[in-house]
Parts: structure tokens; C-alpha cells; sequence
């Protein structure tokens, strides 16, 4: 059975020092639970694939953390590591993503998030992936939200990857309020042309306000289904 562990992945010439303090800190607040980084975590001498797998059955949350290097190009080349098949960080990922651990990139500082398209088939679900950010001048306040999401207390998605379901529910809102109020002034554009009373009109201003409430009531409950999950 899977546990509830934490695995920490990271390239070590990328991120081996924040990984660490990221590790010692989640060692120290999550209690019981096992918090996995290959080098506290593996034995000198130990099948170094077998014990990674053995860790990730363990664990039911996975870290990625990206530094600026963590998709460097093999000495001499321009194709990444993440594209040969013995690439550690790849198996750890793909490992992952195949059994359903729950994958939460942690961008460090300014790093950026990968495109799917930059990245194998195998891993390539991690581009989908909603990111946390830690950044060196700000630590405590963000390792305070990923300990969060880790623990099913919050989200730890930077604010520009956590907008969008609010973002479609407040532009359909202020498509449909737009929307009426264009009608209103034909309306009144037809009264003045015609001499026909707004009155005649306005219960059809009222069906039609009533799409936009519709949607947004709509956009809301769905948003409120996704986050309940």
C-alpha cells in the first residue's frame, strides 16, 4: 500500500541546497510522516533505482523542485537531460505521474515552468501542473503555503496560475452586464425612433439578464465541485 510520505526530487547541480533546507524544515513540521531526499534517504551502496522506487511507494506527494538549471543541456549539446531515458529526475517524475502521487512543481526564485512540448511524453503531464514558488527573500511566507497544500490546507499555486477560474467567472459577468446594458440603449434608441413604450420591451431585457447570471452561476458551482475534490 502507498504511504503518506513526501518525496523531495531535484537535480543537484540545479537545487541540491534548497531541496536540503526544504527537506530538513518538512522533517521537522509533518511529524510522523516520512520525508524522502536520496541523499539522507539512501544508504551508501544501495541500488540507487531500486531504493527511489521503493521510497516513491511510500509516499503519497511528490516536490519537484526547479531551480534555473533543473532542464540543463547534457555538456555540449542542446537537448535537455530530461530527454535521456536513464535521466534520474525523469524516472522519479514518470514514476509519479504513473501511480498517481500527487505532483506539485516548486519553482525556486525565477525559474519558469516547463512547456508540455519541452518536455517527454512520460512526464509530460507535470507542464499541467499547478506550481508553488519559493523564493529566497520571501521563504518562511512561502514555505508556509506549500506546507499548506501539502497538508490539504490551501492551494500552493502562485496567484497567476490560481486565477483563471476566477477570471472566467468575473469576464462572463462583465460580458453580460455589458450586454444588457447595450439592449437598454437600443431600447431607448427604438422608443425615440418609434414612440413604442420601453415597457413593451422590458420583459425581454429581464430573459436576457438572466443568461448571464445563469453562466456565472454555473462557472461558480463548477468552480466550487473542482476545489472540493
Amino acid at each position: 500500500m502507498p504511504g503518506d510520505g513526501v518525496f523531495i526530487s531535484y537535480r543537484r547541480s540545479d537545487s541540491a541546497s534548497m531541496a536540503g533546507r526544504i527537506h530538513d524544515l518538512l522533517t521537522q513540521r509533518l511529524g510522523g510522516r516520512k520525508t524522502f531526499l536520496d541523499v539522507s534517504s539512501i544508504a551508501p551502496g544501495s541500488n540507487f533505482e531500486r531504493r527511489i522506487e521503493g521510497a516513491l511507494r511510500q509516499s503519497s506527494v511528490m516536490l519537484v523542485v526547479m531551480g534555473s538549471r533543473w532542464s540543463e543541456n547534457v555538456d555540449g549539446t542542446s537537448r535537455s537531460r530530461l530527454w535521456d531515458a536513464d535521466d534520474y529526475v525523469r524516472f522519479e517524475i514518470a514514476w509519479a505521474l504513473r501511480h498517481g502521487l500527487e505532483v506539485i512543481p516548486v519553482r525556486i526564485d525565477d525559474a519558469g515552468m516547463p512547456h508540455r512540448d519541452e518536455l517527454p511524453d512520460d512526464i509530460g503531464d507535470l507542464a499541467l501542473k499547478n506550481a508553488a514558488e519559493i523564493r529566497n527573500s520571501r521563504f518562511s511566507d512561502d514555505f508556509e503555503r506549500l506546507l499548506a497544500a501539502i497538508e490539504g490546507r490551501g492551494d500552493a499555486g502562485t496567484q497567476r496560475e490560481r486565477s483563471g477560474p476566477r477570471r472566467t467567472i468575473l469576464t462572463t459577468m462583465a460580458g453580460g452586464v455589458g450586454g444588457v446594458l447595450l439592449l437598454l440603449l437600443a431600447l431607448i434608441a427604438h422608443h425615440e425612433v418609434t414612440g413604442e413604450p420601453i415597457s413593451n420591451r422590458i420583459g425581454l431585457v429581464g430573459a436576457l439578464a438572466l443568461v448571464p447570471i445563469s453562466a456565472v452561476g454555473g462557472a461558480w458551482l463548477a468552480r466550487r465541485r473542482t476545489r472540493g475534490r
